[in-house]
């Protein structure tokens, strides 16, 4: 009798410290895992901030670089002009610097606040900034919108500007490595998914060996960062026949 009340007393004694085993380590699963969540989070919170210190570096030196420039010239001009028979030459010359001028502040004002994105919405916004790539480079820009939900969710305005700054992000990439002479910009919306289609016809690159260096700095980097931030994913293919980016969201996410 007696050993029999040792055996059970054994087996609750193995039983609860199983039971407290299993109880720790379950504790020690969800630590972890709120650990590595909150590293995420923090890593994800650095890269959009870094995003947008590189977007304010690249806007600041394309001021510099391009309008600065523009308006010496132009002020070096007036500074040189006597001849009043040279008016009208004065006055058309300077006017193609003043035109050139404008155009690249306005590319500027688009990338820094992008107004008629608040104004009108995504779909508007990116219609007309692929309308102004396509007239400023020689990379015609097609823009393609279907939204096929039958219950339409108004997104929030956080993912439509992260939307925005990704396709300028790849716009640009493409305007400068690609040698593309066509780009498409697709956008699906439905009840449960959206869908960013984004394919050049340019030069590509071997995917097997990597990303090229030149193209792997904060510009793809700040694609994935963003992506991410709501819980999307971003394909990337690239061949000699061009390169395309799939982006890929749950709605209900975006809302």
């Amino acid at each position: 009798m007696q050993t029999e009340s040792q055996d059970i007393l054994l087996i609750l004694v193995f039983s609860s410290l199983s039971m407290f085993s299993l109880a720790a380590f379950f504790v020690y699963t969800i630590y972890r895992y709120q650990k590595r969540i909150q590293q995420k989070q923090k890593e994800l919170f650095a890269a959009v901030i870094q995003a947008q210190e590189h977007e304010k570096e690249r806007i600041a030196n394309d001021l510099h670089d391009q309008v600065g420039p523009l308006l010496s010239n132009i002020k070096f001009n007036i500074g040189l002009f006597e001849d009043i028979s040279q008016l009208e030459q004065f006055k058309k010359d300077n006017s193609k610097l003043i035109d050139i001028a404008i155009d690249n502040i306005r590319t500027a004002s688009y990338d820094l606040l992008p107004k008629v994105l608040y104004e009108f919405g995504l779909v508007d916004a990116l219609e007309d900034s692929c309308d102004l790539v396509s007239r400023g480079t020689n990379m015609q820009v097609q823009f393609y919108y279907q939204d096929v939900s039958n219950k339409p969710k108004v997104l929030s305005k956080q993912f439509e500007l992260t939307i925005y700054r990704v396709v300028m992000e790849i716009l640009n990439n493409s305007v400068k490595y690609s040698k593309a002479t066509l780009l498409d910009v697709k956008i699906l919306k439905g009840d449960e998914w959206y869908e960013v289609y984004v394919s050049d016809n340019g030069i590509g690159f071997n995917m097997q060996d990597g990303i090229p260096q030149k193209k792997s700095g904060m510009g793809i980097k700040n694609i994935y960062s963003r992506v991410e931030a709501f819980e999307g994913s971003c394909e990337l293919t690239s061949n000699h026949a061009g390169t395309t980016y799939h982006l890929l969201f749950k709605v209900k996410n975006l809302v």
